[in-house]
């Protein structure tokens, strides 16, 4: 609420000395505390500023998290970013920070990220897969470019968010190799999938206009 970046790094640090897990520590304590901002600024029991506040605190936390972990060079490279248009950065960085924590090296692009631009950024880096993450329905069509722009690399691609709750149809119809619900879910698709860049891409369509 006072946006104490610091005291919440400390509070966190203490949290996982205690033995629990980035994972439980992001979806269980740091998601439900952004979704409460955002319902009381919705409710206007928060002005901009206290949610604006509160959700930076929560970003800065999450970024120290994230460079706390090592990166093996010779780990898996897993691009995030948020879909074209896409202004939550939040979700995805907190996938970012989890997959480092797991072992994977992340590289972070933020948000809003134009697809022709990540698509040579994709070209030149050739990670082993990009996440990427969309909250509005309103930017899937952002999502759909972004996807193309990875499968124009040939880069698998993982989508999640709250844009693509309520089943498979939207994360298949654009294009997508495969869907995170959570993200705990994450590191266990990059896991098992078997991803299938080219079969995906003649599968998708533009969605339509909302």
């Amino acid at each position: 609420h006072d946006g104490d970046a610091g005291l919440a790094y400390h509070l966190v640090l203490g949290l996982m000395g205690e033995g629990y897990g980035m994972g439980a520590i992001l979806e269980q304590v740091l998601a439900p505390i952004q979704a409460e901002a955002g319902r009381r600024w919705e409710a206007g029991d928060y002005s901009i500023s206290e949610e604006h506040a509160s959700t930076a605190a929560a970003d800065t936390l999450v970024a120290l998290l994230a460079g706390a972990f090592d990166q093996p060079p010779d780990a898996d490279h897993v691009v995030v970013v948020c879909a074209e248009g896409e202004a939550h950065s939040l979700p995805a960085r907190m996938a970012a920070a989890l997959l480092a924590y797991e072992g994977y090296r992340t590289t972070f692009l933020g948000a809003a990220v134009p697809a022709a631009d990540l698509s040579g950024f994709l070209a030149n880096t050739q990670p082993d897969a990009l996440v990427i993450s969309c909250t509005r329905v309103a930017n899937l069509a952002g999502a759909r470019g972004c996807v193309a722009a990875a499968h124009g690399a040939g880069i698998p691609v993982i989508v999640g968010g709250r844009a693509f709750a309520g089943g498979d149809e939207r994360w298949q119809a654009i294009g997508a190799d495969a869907h995170a619900a959570t993200l705990s879910a994450l590191s266990g698709v990059l896991e098992t999938w078997s991803p299938d860049p080219a079969r995906a891409e003649a599968g998708a369509s533009d969605p339509a206009p909302l």
